[in-house]
């Protein structure tokens, strides 16, 4: 199915405003390398509800997200013998959110609750589903993308942790001692207190830059693409202040964990692997 005549101005202007996203974030590393330790110092406030809520709802954006897409795939393809592991991947997806939300929220469900909870969830996004009435072939290009978006970004967030072993600001008993920069490197962590770069939050909460690919597979949600915008922006945005209101990041930290999202995004929204996908996914 072809796009609206809209969509070319669209993408010209998704181009635009990721190539001023990237410069954005390579500026800001830069300030930061000098301004971390005053800014994080500025910003303390530990122990906020502001700071709480995003804690426990910020990891389970991307595997709600994908745990959404798998569903209405099941939901639109009876009959394909694809369905049973659409419909596994969309339960484990759930069960994923509810633990992520559960472990971060510090809500101390137990393993039963939780899976009822998981229950719930995916009931509730059946019936999205079945309101939905997504361009199949999109909705499973759209499912890929999510799919290796959201793995690649969880992979190079955790490796870059090992490697860089920075201490997170609210552990330090002396700031002026323990503060590293953003480009020193201190090796192997010894505990999650050393994992401050980058920010897994942003970069996993920022999942929700998938969001603006749904117009494509969605028809119902192109006219609200501006609102989709909006509220990707303020997701993000707000994640990644409530990170650093916690002590749990630097601004660099949550400016690299978004730069990683970003950059995995523009990679799955780009033209070839647009082509690749519709290769993969053809008699999926």
């Amino acid at each position: 199915m072809r796009l609206s005549k809209n969509a070319p101005i669209w993408a010209s202007a998704r181009s635009r405003v990721i190539g001023l996203l990237l410069i954005f974030c390579a500026v800001a590393l830069t300030i930061f390398y000098f301004y971390d330790l005053s800014i994080a110092r500025a910003i303390y406030r530990p122990n906020t509800a502001f700071g709480a809520i995003l804690d426990g709802l910020a990891p389970g954006f991307a595997p709600f997200i994908a745990s959404f897409l798998f569903c209405t795939l099941a939901h639109t393809g009876k009959f394909r013998i694809a369905v049973i592991p659409e419909w596994i991947a969309a339960a484990l997806c759930a069960l994923i959110t509810v633990y992520e939300c559960n472990h971060y929220g510090e809500l101390h469900l137990t393993w039963t609750q939780q899976l009822l909870f998981s229950a719930v969830l995916l009931g509730v996004l059946v019936l999205l589903s079945v309101f939905c009435a997504p361009d199949s072939d999109e909705l499973r290009r759209l499912t890929l993308c999510a799919t290796v978006m959201i793995v690649s970004v969880l992979l190079i967030t955790e490796v870059m942790k090992e490697i860089w072993g920075r201490q997170r600001f609210c552990t330090m008993t002396d700031p002026a001692r323990d503060f590293t920069d953003w480009l020193t490197i201190q090796g192997h962590p010894v505990s999650d207190a050393f994992k401050s770069f980058p920010s897994g939050h942003v970069a996993n909460g920022s999942a929700v830059l998938l969001l603006l690919r749904f117009p494509r597979a969605f028809r119902s949600l192109r006219r609200f693409r501006s609102g989709l915008v909006c509220l990707v922006g303020a997701t993000i945005l707000l994640t990644a202040i409530s990170r650093m209101v916690e002590g749990m990041h630097f601004a660099s930290d949550v400016t690299a964990g978004f730069l990683i999202a970003l950059l995995c995004y523009t990679l799955v929204s780009s033209d070839w692997f647009d082509r690749l996908a519709a290769r993969l996914t053809r008699h999926w």
